[in-house]
């Protein structure tokens, strides 16, 4: 538009040489001539209509129209009509910066403000740029890489360059979530929770709090560090999650042994154990045995008959006494002779219990000795048996003797016989 000093340019003329439109000083252009030589339309002295200072020709004064000539000969070109426009290369009424220049309107253009091609008015433009050669990229936003469209964001905030839509994989920062996403390539993973290891899932945890990135929930066999009730002894059984004191308890009969042990276990006591609240005692005298379980002092009847024999001592009993053995109180006042014998109670010897019928011998024109039969009238009783013997003499001065338990043999002292029967001590079987 605007030639150099010497010659002209396409549009304005040079210092010597004019343009197409405009001449220069003293060489006309197509349109405006110099000083000296006359341009196509406005020569100079020699020119044709419109000419320089030198020439002899004479501006005729018209309208002024923006053209870039001084159509009303006042010196000034275009004035009044041209418009500040600024650059916009893409066309996508965006300008590239705030400085204008000032152009000839084109009123076809009413959306760039009437500016040309190429350029668009400061008051149309919808805002400056970024990508001024990129009709799809014109304004900067705030945004922020979100991979896995979860609106959970990750890195720095940077201002992407971008037309309607963000890139994929990116997100405006004004719509990321408050926290970060700790996984970006899954969307159900996106938040660190703190968690605990619980496999078996009793709410007892093991292990240190970590931070795993999770979604919603912890990932399975996993719980939220304040959750855990407590340390888990075995998190892979639930019923044992915490370490308990017990007492030993074999023959689970609640009367414990009194012996302490730890085990890892739950709200009940392992097989053979009892938690110490359960024990009705913890001194069970036979932990093998749940129908005995403490000591009893007690003395032997060995033979049940109420009468006992030898010195009181502690046995390992249940609700009675064991067998062969009884409460001191139940006890007859009198110790048992025999405690093998029930039928032999406070005395072992009956003396005279077994007697017999009497016999009489007669000296008389009778043998001086004879043996007679007797019959028992007395027996020993059950649990005993027949001890010693002897002859008890009632009459008669003659002799007897016992032969057998059913006989006896007489003998006379001179004419004087005797009348005798059989007399024995009973013996305790």
């Amino acid at each position: 538009f605007g030639g150099g000093a010497g010659d002209g340019g396409s549009f304005g003329g040079g210092f010597f040489d004019g343009g197409n439109f405009g001449g220069g000083s003293f060489d006309g252009g197509n349109f405006g001539g110099g000083a000296g030589d006359g341009g196509n339309f406005g020569g100079g002295a020699a020119g044709g209509t419109g000419g320089g200072a030198a020439d002899a020709g004479v501006c005729v004064p018209s309208q002024e129209v923006c053209d870039g000539i001084d159509n009303n000969c006042n010196q000034v070109i275009d004035e009044g009509l041209t418009i500040a426009c600024s650059l916009d290369p893409d066309g996508d009424l965006n300008a590239s910066s705030a400085a204008t220049t000032l152009m000839c309107p084109n009123p076809a253009r009413p959306l760039a403000g009437n500016c040309p091609v190429g350029f668009v008015a400061p008051s149309a433009s919808l805002g400056l740029d970024c990508a001024p050669n990129d009709a799809s990229a014109y304004r900067l936003l705030g945004a922020r890489t979100d991979a896995d469209d979860d609106t959970r964001c990750v890195g720095p905030v940077g201002q992407d360059c971008i037309g309607l839509v963000l890139a994929p994989g990116r997100r405006a920062t004004a719509t990321c979530a408050p926290q970060d996403d700790c996984d970006d390539t899954s969307a159900v993973r996106f938040q660190l929770l703190s968690t605990r290891a619980d496999a078996d899932n009793d709410s007892f945890c093991a292990g240190a709090p970590t931070n795993e990135c999770s979604g919603l929930a912890p990932a399975l066999g996993r719980r939220l560090a304040t959750s855990c009730v407590g340390d888990d002894c075995d998190d892979t059984r639930s019923s044992a999650f915490s370490v308990s004191s017990f007492i030993v308890d074999a023959d689970g009969d609640r009367y414990c042994s009194g012996v302490v042990v730890s085990q890892c276990a739950g709200n009940t006591a392992p097989p053979g154990l009892s938690f110490p609240f359960n024990c009705i005692t913890q001194t069970d005298c036979n932990d093998m045995n749940p129908s005995i379980y403490r000591l009893l002092a007690v003395r032997p009847d060995g033979d049940n008959d109420g009468y006992c024999f030898g010195p009181t001592t502690n046995q390992c009993s249940g609700a009675s006494p064991p067998m062969g053995f009884r409460l001191p109180g139940t006890c007859n006042a009198v110790d048992d002779c025999r405690d093998t014998n029930p039928l032999a109670t406070s005395q072992c010897v009956l003396l005279g219990a077994y007697t017999t019928s009497s016999a009489t011998k007669a000296c008389a024109f009778a043998p001086p000795t004879e043996t007679f039969t007797v019959s028992p009238t007395n027996i020993c009783p059950l649990g005993f048996v027949l001890g010693t013997t002897t002859t008890v003499r009632t009459a008669g001065a003659g002799s007897c003797a016992v032969a057998s338990p059913t006989s006896i043999t007489m003998t006379c002292i001179g004419l004087d016989g005797a009348t005798c029967h059989i007399s024995g001590s009973c013996l305790a079987l």
